[in-house]
């Protein structure tokens, strides 16, 4: 039940009747996906609750919103996955990374893209 939207060139969430639910205090906010979005602020990025509550620390460079329970997220260079509570699952360890789908994400090893399924083994498809 909430919308992106932006005021003074920042970002935050309003309900369907255009009441403000999370300040417009970030540079960018993502879709809300397992009950998470990643939002980023002075150029790092974490993810809050849909009550505006800081969930996943802004530990990382880039992050994505959830698919199949985790989501990619890019320290330095590299990319990886974690979870809902923030752990590593899958270690950041790729130049590139998509989203999970039927239980298989898309990931440039050593330039090469390779599909891993969601304990980072890779698998064919």
């Amino acid at each position: 039940g909430l919308a992106m939207a932006q005021r003074n060139g920042k970002w935050g969430y309003i309900d369907k009747s255009g009441k403000e639910i999370i300040p417009f205090i970030y540079d960018t906010v993502g879709f809300f996906s397992k009950g998470l979005a990643p939002v980023s602020k002075d150029k790092k990025w974490g993810y809050i609750n849909k009550f505006g509550h800081m969930i996943i620390p802004l530990n990382y460079a880039e992050a994505n919103s959830f698919s199949e329970e985790l989501a990619a997220v890019r320290r330095g260079k590299k990319w990886g996955f974690i979870d809902k509570n923030g752990n590593e699952v899958i270690p950041l360890i790729y130049s590139h990374a998509r989203w999970f789908t039927n239980g298989r994400a898309k990931v440039m090893l050593k330039g090469v893209w390779i599909y891993i399924d969601k304990c980072g083994n890779r698998v064919d498809l």
